[in-house]
This record gives structure tokens, sequence and C-alpha cells, in this order.
């Protein structure tokens, strides 16, 4: 067993050939195969699952955000008093500038979501669009939680 990359050097018994597996891939004697069946499984649907969010972000993240309208300065400035509404925080004379751009950019990637969304839900039969998932959104992953 190599406990740094969890993986185990099997020797067959019928050939003597040697072979280097991952733990997940190895079941052994005392292993109940229900349970181990169970365990590839679950990892196989979180492998697929977490390839399908990253698909689906890295369409997002590709989208231009030039264009996409901007969070108004009226927004902008009630954010920043919030945000920078501590005795510590005032003590300390800030830079915003950097936040500023963070908001406008994850307020043009959310906008960029919502269109994208938009257009999934609305090509269904697009045969490019077929393997893209959206995540559940967070309503859904609630009440899920709740029932299961």
């Amino acid at each position: 067993r190599k406990a740094e990359d969890d993986t185990y050097t099997l020797k067959w018994a019928d050939t003597h050939e040697t072979e280097t597996l991952p733990r997940l891939a190895v079941m052994f004697l005392g292993e109940d195969p229900f349970v181990f069946a169970k365990r590839v499984s679950r990892a196989l649907q979180a492998r697929d699952s977490t390839l399908q969010g990253l698909m689906y972000n890295l369409y997002i993240d590709s989208m231009p955000v030039e264009g996409v309208p901007m969070l108004a300065p009226e927004q902008l400035n009630r954010v920043m008093t919030l945000a920078l509404n501590t005795k510590l925080v005032r003590q300390k004379s800030i830079d915003t500038t950097g936040i500023i751009d963070e908001l406008n950019f994850e307020y043009s990637r959310t906008m960029n979501r919502i269109v994208f969304d938009k257009e999934l839900d609305a090509a269904r039969d697009n045969e490019m669009m077929k393997g893209i998932v959206a995540p559940p959104k967070l309503a859904d992953s609630v009440r899920l939680r709740e029932s299961g």
C-alpha cells in the first residue's frame, strides 16, 4: 500500500503480474460486496456530478462579460457602506477598488448565469445542450435535504 496516493500494488495469483490500483478499485475478502458496490457507485456518481458542475461553470466563465450591465453606483455604494460599517474596518483606510471590481465581475457572471440557465431550459431539444446539467437551485437543494 502506498499511503501518499492511496494505491495498492497487487500481484495476480494466476499470471503473477503486478498492477497498481486505487483503493476504490480493490475489494478485500473481508468486505461486504454490497457495501463495496455502493461505495463504487457513490464515487462514480460524485465524479459525474463534479464533472457536470465543472463543465457548467466553465461555460458560464467562458461567456463574455463585456456589454453585460454592471451594478449601479447606488447599489455599489449601498454594498460598500454595509461592508465597511464596522469599527475595525472604519479605523483602517482600505482601498476598495479591488472589492468594487470583484463585485462588478461577480454581478456580470451572475447575469450571464441567468441568461445561460434560460437558454438551457429553452434548448432541451438542442442536441448540443443535452449533456449540460445546471446544478440544483438553492431552494431545490434545501428541499432535498429536508425530505432526504
